[in-house]
C-alpha cells in the first residue's frame, strides 16, 4: 500500500525476501533433482500476489532470469553466471522495443563487435525494477548482418559506463514495479555475450516461467481480495442473509477455482516436460503454445473480472474507496495491466494461427 501510494519501489517487501534466503532459488527438472518445482513457484508468486502484486511482479522476472542462467549458461560461462548471482544483486530482463514491444524472438538492435569489446546501443521503452536491478540481461541482434529473429542475451551491470534511466512511471496501477524507460550505450567484454541459444532459452524458460508467474501472481492477487471480503463477511453475516449475495460469492468461489485449475495442470505439464528432460519439440508444439497462452489470456481476464464483481459487492466504503483493510481498489488498478502486458490480442492472433497447425497432445 506505501509504495503504491508513493509510486515507489515495494522495499519492504524485497528486503523481506532476501532476507528469508529467496534471492537465489534453483529449480528441479532438467536433470536437476533439488531445487523448486514449478508448481512451487506458482505457489510462491500467488501468496506474495495477495498482499502485492507489484512485489510478485519483481520477484518472478528475478526467478526467471536465474531460472535460465543456471538452466542454459552455467556450464560454458560459469565465472559470469557465478559473478551475477553471488552479487546477490536483483536481476532485470530487458526486452521491449518501441517498435516490437515485448516480441522476445525478433530483435533490431545489433551488437556490434569491436576487437574483443561489444558495442550495446540500446532503447528499451519499459524496463521492469530498473532502478533496484544491478544486472540486466539483455535482448539484441547477433550481429550486424544477422536477421531480426538471430537474438543473443548480453550481461550487462549498472555500473557500466553508459547506462542511464530516462523518464518515470506514472501507471494506473502496478506502481511499485517502477518500469521505467532506458538507454544502453555501452562497451563490454564479448564474453558477457551468452553464449547459449537464445531461441531455447525463450521457449523453455523465459516464456513458460513468464505465463505461469504472471498467472499465478494474478489469481493471488483476486484471491487475496475476495479472503479478505469473506474474512469480514464472517464477522458481521448481515449481508449474508441474502440468497443473492450467497449465490454471488459462490460464483466467485467457482470462478477462483477454475483459474487454480488451469494453473495448476499447466504447472503439471511442465514439472512432468522438466522431470523428463523432453527437447525443445515439446515446447515448440502448437499445443503447448496454446495452452500456455490461454492461461495467460484467460488468468488475465478472469482475475480482473473477480476483483471488479467483488468491488460491486464490498460497495462503496469497502470496495471503491481507498482503505487500509481490503485494498481491493489498489489490486483492481494492479489487475487492469494483466491483460496489457503482452498484450492478450497478440496471443489470441498467435493462437489463431497455432489452431491451424496443431497437431498432437501434450506427451503425445
Amino acid at each position: 500500500m506505501v509504495a503504491d501510494r508513493g509510486n515507489r519501489l515495494p522495499n519492504e517487501g524485497l528486503t523481506a525476501l532476501n532476507e528469508a534466503g529467496l534471492m537465489n532459488v534453483s529449480f528441479s527438472g532438467n536433470e536437476e533433482s533439488l531445487g523448486l518445482s514449478v508448481g512451487d513457484f506458482a505457489s510462491i508468486i500467488s501468496k506474495i500476489g495477495e498482499h502485492c502484486l507489484s512485489t510478485a511482479f519483481i520477484y518472478l522476472q528475478h526467478c526467471q532470469q536465474l531460472a535460465l542462467l543456471k538452466e542454459h549458461v552455467y556450464d560454458s560461462q560459469r565465472e559470469l553466471v557465478e559473478e551475477i548471482i553471488e552479487s546477490g544483486e536483483w536481476i532485470g530482463s530487458v526486452t521491449t522495443q518501441k517498435e516490437k514491444g515485448g516480441d522476445l524472438l525478433r530483435v533490431n538492435p545489433p551488437l556490434v563487435y569491436e576487437n574483443d569489446m561489444v558495442r550495446v546501443r540500446r532503447e528499451a521503452p519499459v524496463v521492469g525494477y530498473a532502478e533496484a536491478a544491478g544486472w540486466f540481461l539483455v535482448t539484441m541482434r547477433t550481429g550486424v548482418d544477422s536477421p531480426e529473429n538471430q537474438v543473443s542475451l548480453v550481461a550487462i551491470h549498472k555500473s557500466d559506463l553508459g547506462v542511464s534511466i530516462k523518464g518515470e512511471w506514472n501507471a494506473l496501477g502496478m506502481r511499485g514495479t517502477q518500469s521505467l524507460p532506458m538507454n544502453f550505450n555501452v562497451q563490454i567484454s564479448k564474453e558477457r555475450v551468452i553464449k547459449a541459444d537464445f531461441r531455447m532459452i525463450a521457449l523453455k524458460t523465459m516464456i513458460p516461467f513468464a505465463h505461469v508467474g504472471w498467472a499465478a501472481s494474478w489469481y493471488g492477487g483476486a484471491r487475496g481480495v475476495y479472503d479478505r471480503f469473506l474474512d469480514t463477511i464472517k464477522r458481521d453475516r448481515k449481508c449474508y442473509k441474502s440468497e443473492l449475495f450467497r449465490n454471488r460469492m459462490a460464483s466467485i468461489r467457482l470462478e477462483l477455482d477454475q483459474m487454480k485449475a488451469f494453473l495448476d495442470s499447466v504447472t503439471r505439464d511442465l514439472d512432468e516436460a522438466r522431470e523428463r528432460n523432453v527437447d525443445l519439440s515439446f515446447y515448440g508444439d502448437p499445443t503447448f503454445n496454446i495452452k500456455i497462452n490461454n492461461l495467460k489470456i484467460g488468468l488475465a481476464k478472469s482475475s480482473f473480472k473477480v476483483v471488479s464483481e467483488l468491488i460491486e459487492y464490498m460497495g462503496l466504503a469497502r470496495g471503491y474507496f481507498v482503505e487500509d483493510e481490503h485494498f481491493a481498489e489498489r489490486v483492481f488498478r494492479d489487475l487492469k495491466a494483466a491483460a496489457l502486458l503482452y498484450h492478450n490480442d497478440r496471443l489470441l492472433e498467435a493462437n489463431g494461427k497455432l489452431m491451424l497447425i496443431e497437431g498432437r497432445n501434450l506427451f503425445g
